[in-house]
């Protein structure tokens, strides 16, 4: 997942990440046709923005589906994927 929303912020090339800088393959689910908008007020390291996203990503993702495989599923991530995400980011 960090590679991915790395990729996608550096082909946005301004302030907006669009679905149209996600890979082709992400398995999106039902948000497919979810409009994605990020504003950029400051200049943090890549790492924290990434870090940044894929919190909201995975908040969005909870707030949608209770089971940690369905959430996988939803974000195109493996189960033990988020797992170590849900304990990094204290959300699980």
């Amino acid at each position: 997942m960090e590679n991915i929303i790395e990729r996608a912020v550096i082909l946005s090339q301004g302030n907006s990440i669009e679905i149209n800088h996600l890979p082709e393959n992400l398995n999106v689910g039902n948000i497919g046709k979810a409009e994605v908008e990020v504003t950029v007020r400051g200049i943090i390291s890549l790492n924290e923005g990434v870090q940044m996203m894929e919190k909201e990503l995975f908040r969005k993702a909870l707030a949608t589906e209770k089971s940690s495989r369905k959430i996988a599923l939803l974000l195109g991530i493996t189960h033990t994927t988020v797992l170590r995400k849900g304990k990094q980011y204290e959300l699980l």
